[in-house]
C-alpha cells in the first residue's frame, strides 16, 4: 500500500513539502478534490489508518483491516465540499490525532478511500508520516463550519497548495 523506500526517508520530505507535525488530540483538516465523485445519495467514506507502533509501516492493502482508524468521514458530499456544483471542488474532512501517540516519535498514516460504487472494488490511498510533538507545538484551528465558509481553495497537485489556498487556510487562525 505504501512504498517502503518513501517511508521514514529523510529525502521523502522537503522544505516545500514538509512532514506533518501535530500533537496527540489535535484536530487535522485534510483536503482533496472530488474529481467528479460527489455523491449525496450514497456517500463513500475515507478512513485515516495508522498503527500505534511507530516502527510499523504499511506495506500491503490487506493491512487496512488490521490498522487502527484515526478518523472516518465522507469522501464527497454537499456538507464537506466547498462548491458541490463543480466536479473538481475541494472537499475537507477532519480527524483527531490519536491521544496514545508518543511525542518525539514519527508515525505512519494512510488516507484510504474505498470507491465501492465500482464493481471492481477500486481503492485509493495516500501514505504520509507525522511527527508527534508536545503541546507547545499547538496552533489554534477553526471549527469545520468556519473553514467551509472560507470558500473553495484552489489546489495544485504538483506543489501542494498554492498561495491563495495557503492564505485561505491561514485565515482559519483568525476565526
Amino acid at each position: 500500500m505504501c512504498n517502503p523506500k518513501q517511508q521514514s526517508s529523510p529525502s521523502a520530505y522537503t522544505a516545500n513539502l514538509p512532514m506533518a507535525v501535530a500533537q496527540p488530540g489535535e484536530t487535522i483538516y485534510t483536503t482533496w478534490e472530488a474529481n467528479g465523485h460527489l455523491n449525496n445519495a450514497a456517500p463513500t467514506n475515507v478512513k485515516i489508518l495508522y498503527y500505534a507502533d511507530s516502527t510499523k509501516e504499511f506495506t500491503s492493502v490487506n493491512e487496512r483491516s488490521t490498522a487502527a482508524v484515526a478518523g472516518s468521514f465522507n469522501y464527497a458530499a454537499n456538507a464537506n465540499c466547498f462548491n458541490p456544483s463543480e466536479p473538481n471542488t475541494t472537499c475537507v474532512g477532519s480527524w483527531v490525532v490519536p491521544k496514545n501517540l508518543v511525542p518525539g516519535k514519527t508515525y505512519h498514516f494512510v488516507w484510504f478511500w474505498y470507491f465501492n460504487a465500482n464493481p471492481a472494488g477500486q481503492w485509493y490511498s495516500t501514505c504520509f508520516d507525522m511527527q508527534i510533538k508536545d503541546s507547545s507545538h499547538v496552533v489554534k484551528t477553526a471549527a469545520m463550519a468556519d473553514i467551509m465558509k472560507l470558500g473553495d481553495p484552489p489546489v495544485t497537485y504538483s506543489n501542494g497548495l498554492d498561495s491563495k489556498a495557503k492564505d485561505l487556510i491561514a485565515q482559519t487562525s483568525k476565526l
